[in-house]
């Protein structure tokens, strides 16, 4: 596939969204990921080569961490927004974020000798921060501990929440943190399922909880 015009560029976020789609249109999804790879392929594996090199890794581990990102890219392809990367057209906006991708994978990779993560259940909804710690920080009891020990100061305001906002708060923040910045699609249809909820009623939660917590957090930082 070539870029040569807007309309070819306009495909290139109707593929991500088609890719976002794979627990209802799972073939589509399949393809438009195989055309979304096979576009950017040339260009990532380039970068992972560039970045790979600074930090003394063989052309090999940079095929690692393309993969590794093109897999971020299949889990969380809802997470792309234009506005919030620094580029004049979407071609330009999808590389700078799959450099990004990149470039956390290969920090993973240089903590753990690998980016790929072991599969877990995309249907969590996370209901308490020990939950939390415990599907984002895999088995790992080092990373265990320290994502517990940030955790802690939030306890006392998710309190503060309702069940439902404490909820919706923790399962996003948990995919936050595993690299994705909305949940899969499966885990906000089990939201919305367990808790009875629309999903403009789940995003308006999310944002009047996340307002609550920052404003707490601002209070405690203000005290010091």
């Amino acid at each position: 596939m070539k870029t040569t015009g807007q309309t070819e560029e306009s495909n290139l976020e109707e593929l991500l969204t088609i890719i976002s789609w794979k627990d209802d249109m799972p073939d589509d999804a399949k393809n438009a990921f195989r055309e979304f790879c096979q576009h950017f392929d040339d260009d990532l594996l380039k970068k992972c080569e560039i970045i790979c090199d600074k930090w003394n890794y063989s052309p090999t581990v940079a095929l690692e961490i393309r993969d590794c990102t093109f897999s971020r890219v299949w889990k969380y392809a809802n997470s792309f927004d234009l506005k919030k990367v620094n580029a004049t057209n979407v071609e330009e906006g999808i590389k700078l974020w799959l450099y990004r991708i990149a470039g956390s994978q290969l920090a993973n990779y240089h903590q753990k000798s690998t980016c790929h993560e072991p599969e877990k259940e995309e249907l969590a909804v996370i209901t308490s921060i020990p939950e939390m710690v415990a599907f984002a920080a895999g088995e790992n009891l080092e990373t265990r501990r320290s994502l517990r020990k940030r955790l802690e100061i939030l306890e006392p305001v998710l309190n503060g929440l309702n069940e439902k906002k404490r909820i919706i708060y923790l399962t996003y923040k948990t995919y936050e943190h595993l690299g994705g910045e909305y949940p899969p699609r499966s885990a906000t249809k089990n939201l919305r399922e367990r808790l009875n909820l629309a999903q403009a009623s789940i995003r308006k939660y999310y944002g009047e909880a996340c307002e609550y917590v920052d404003q707490y957090l601002n209070n405690i930082h203000g005290k010091k």
